[in-house]
C-alpha cells in the first residue's frame, strides 16, 4: 500500500569513527517527515531492528563480524547484518560506512563494490554532476559545487547500479551516489557527508532526505517520471507559451500527481494575461484547477493513495506533473467523486469560488438575489444561490449564456444590453443581495444616485467579485441605504468539499457549462480567444492525457 504514515522511522547507526553528532542529527531533523533514532551499532544489533522503515549506516567498524565474537551487550552483529535484505526495510550507506568491514564479502555485495581498498582526502572542492536527471532522488536538481572529504577506490559498476552523482577529480572516486537492490531491499549509497560543511549544505540534506524516502518501503517510492515536465506560462503581456520545468519530487506533506485535466480560470487568467491587478511581473505561471492521478504520497499525508483521482485548488499551475499540498486539513484538495467526470471536476475551483461568494454574502432562504454576469462565476453563483432557497435573477449581455442560466435553474434572466434593461431588473427588485461578477462599470446602475433609485433594499449586501484596480460607487446612495459592500477572495476547504458533494448529487451542474475540452497542445488558440474574444469562452479545460 502507499506510504501514508506521518513519519518514516529511521535508525541512524554509528560506531568506529568520531563525527559531529549534533551537526548530522540537525541535518536529519531538517526533514519533518523523518523520525530518527541515533544509536551505536551495538544498540541497533541488540534492539528491535524491525521497528524501523530505514536503516542509515554511518559507522566505520573495520573488523569482520563473527558469530558471538563481541561482548555480551553487543548482540550478534554478524547475524543482524546478514539479515539485511531479507525484508523491504530500506538501507542507506552513508560516507565512511562504505569503508566498513573491508574484508567482508557480504558488505561489499551490499554496497556494490568488490574491492574496497581506499585512500581518503579531506577538504576537496568538487564539481558534482547529476548523472541521472530522471531518478526520484535527483529529479529537478542542477549540477552543484561543494567541499567534502573524498575517497579514492573502485567505483560501483553501472551494470547493476543506478549512478546518480558523478565527479571528475583526481582525489575522488568517479561516482558519489548510486542506488541498487539487495535481496528485497532498496539500497542508497552516498559517499558524501564528512562534517558540518556537508551536513549544513542544503543540497546534501535534500539528497539524503530523498534517498531515505526512496528506499523506504511502500508504493510512494516506486514512481518514475521524466526529468522535466511541461507547463503553461505567460512570458509577457498578452502571450502564452509552453516551457519545460524540472519535474517535482514528492516531499513531506505533499502528493505528486500527473495531470488529467486542468481548468482555465477565465477571469483571473485573462486579468493576469493582460496585466491586470492580479498580474505582477512577467513571466507568470498560474492555474488553480488541477485534476490529477496520484503517483506518490509523501509522509505526513493521510487519506490519499496512489491511483486516487483528486482535485487541487492550491495554485498548482497548468503543469503535466504537479505537487499538491495535502497534509493540512485546510489544504484545497478533495477526491473526485466516482460519479463526477474528471473534466467536469476540473472546474471545481470556479464553482467553489462562487459558492464562497454566496456564503460570504450570507444568502438565505427566501431572499431575492441578483447576479450580474453570466460567465462561469455568475453561472455557479446563480446555482449556489438557488440551492440556498433564494429567488435568483441573472443578467448578462449574452443571450446564449442567459439561456444556459435559465436551463440551470435561474428564476429570471435579463438581457442587460437593451435600453430598458435596468428598469426590467428594477421591476424584479428590490434585492436583498447583489453579486457582481462581471467587473463592468455597473455600480451606479446597481446603487443609483439616490437611495430611492437603488436596486438594493435597505441594509442590502453588495458582493464585488471580479478583479479590478479601483471601485467607485455613489456614496450617498450606499450610505442612505446602509449598504454592506462585501469582498470575497478565493475559497476554503469546506467550500470545495461542499461543491464536490453538490455536484455529485446533481444540485450544481457543471457539464452543461463545459464548452471546450481541448488537448493541451492546442492551448495557445484558447489563450488567443481569451485575450481577444473572451465572450466566446465559457467552461474550458485542457486535456493532458
Amino acid at each position: 500500500m502507499a506510504h501514508t504514515r506521518n513519519t518514516i522511522r529511521v535508525a541512524l547507526v554509528s560506531g568506529g569513527h568520531p563525527f559531529d553528532v549534533p551537526g548530522l542529527v540537525e541535518a536529519f531533523q531538517s526533514d519533518a517527515g523523518l523520525q530518527v533514532v541515533h544509536q551505536h551499532m551495538d544498540d541497533w544489533v541488540s534492539g528491535n531492528r524491525s521497528a524501523y522503515d530505514v536503516v542509515v549506516f554511518y559507522h566505520m567498524l573495520l573488523d569482520t563480524p563473527a558469530e558471538n565474537s563481541g561482548p555480551w551487550y553487543a548482540g550478534n552483529a554478524s547475524t543482524a547484518l546478514a539479515e539485511l535484505g531479507a525484508t523491504d526495510q530500506g538501507i542507506v550507506v552513508l560516507h565512511h560506512a562504505l569503508l566498513a568491514y573491508p574484508k567482508w564479502e557480504h558488505w561489499s555485495k551490499l554496497v556494490g563494490i568488490a574491492d574496497r581498498t581506499f585512500g581518503y582526502h579531506l577538504g576537496n572542492k568538487l564539481k558534482v554532476r547529476i548523472a541521472d536527471r530522471g531518478h526520484p532522488i535527483t529529479r529537478g536538481l542542477d549540477d552543484f559545487e561543494w567541499v567534502d572529504e573524498t575517497y579514492t577506490m573502485a567505483d560501483p559498476s553501472p551494470n547493476d547500479n543506478t549512478i546518480l552523482l558523478s565527479v571528475d577529480h583526481p582525489q575522488s572516486m568517479k561516482h558519489l551516489a548510486w542506488t541498487r537492490t539487495f535481496g528485497r531491499a532498496r539500497v542508497f549509497c552516498y559517499q558524501s557527508g564528512h562534517d558540518r560543511t556537508a551536513f549544513d549544505n542544503p543540497q546534501f540534506r535534500r539528497i539524503l532526505s530523498r534517498g531515505i524516502r526512496w528506499v523506504a518501503p511502500g508504493e510512494s517510492a516506486t514512481c518514475t517520471i521524466p526529468p522535466t515536465t511541461r507547463a503553461i506560462f505567460y512570458p509577457e503581456k498578452g502571450r502564452m507559451a509552453f516551457r519545460d520545468l524540472p519535474s517535482p519530487v514528492c516531499e513531506h506533506g505533499t502528493i505528486l500527481c500527473e495531470s488529467i485535466f486542468t481548468g482555465l480560470t477565465n477571469g483571473t487568467e485573462r486579468n493576469m494575461l493582460l496585466g491586470g491587478n492580479y498580474a505582477g511581473r512577467y513571466p507568470i505561471q498560474f492555474g488553480y484547477q488541477n485534476v490529477g492521478r496520484v503517483l506518490e504520497v509523501g509522509t505526513g499525508v493521510s487519506g490519499f493513495h496512489v491511483g486516487d483521482v483528486i482535485f487541487s485548488g492550491d495554485s498548482c499551475s497548468h503543469m503535466h506533473h504537479f505537487l499538491a499540498p495535502a497534509a493540512n486539513p485546510e489544504n484545497l484538495i478533495v477526491k473526485v467523486p466516482a460519479n463526477v467526470a474528471p473534466q467536469a471536476a476540473a472546474l471545481f475551483g470556479m464553482a467553489s469560488v462562487s459558492l464562497h461568494d454566496v456564503r460570504r454574502a450570507r444568502v438565505g432562504l427566501g431572499e431575492n438575489v441578483l447576479v450580474v454576469g453570466a460567465g462561469l462565476i455568475g453561472q455557479f453563483a446563480s446555482q449556489a444561490a438557488r440551492a440556498t432557497g433564494a429567488m435568483v435573477t441573472i443578467g448578462d449581455l449574452d443571450a446564449r449564456r442567459l439561456d444556459l442560466a435559465r436551463s440551470l435553474g435561474a428564476h429570471h434572466t435579463i438581457h442587460l444590453g437593451r435600453p430598458q434593461s435596468w428598469a426590467d431588473v428594477a421591476a424584479l427588485g428590490p434585492f436583498d443581495v447583489i453579486i457582481e461578477t462581471s467587473g463592468a462599470d455597473v455600480l451606479r446602475d446597481l446603487l443609483g444616485r439616490h437611495p430611492d433609485r437603488s436596486l438594493l433594499r435597505p441594509r442590502g449586501r453588495l458582493a464585488l467579485i471580479a478583479g479590478r484596480f479601483d471601485v467607485t460607487y455613489p456614496f450617498n446612495a450606499a450610505q442612505g441605504l446602509e449598504v454592506e459592500v462585501l469582498h470575497a477572495g478565493h475559497f476554503f476547504h469546506d467550500d470545495l468539499v461542499t461543491v464536490a458533494r453538490l455536484v455529485s448529487e446533481g444540485v450544481i451542474r457543471i457539464e452543461p457549462l463545459l464548452q471546450d475540452a481541448v488537448p493541451v497542445a492546442e492551448a495557445a488558440a484558447i489563450y488567443e480567444r481569451l485575450r481577444d474574444q473572451p465572450q466566446s469562452l465559457l467552461g474550458t479545460v485542457f486535456d493532458w492525457r
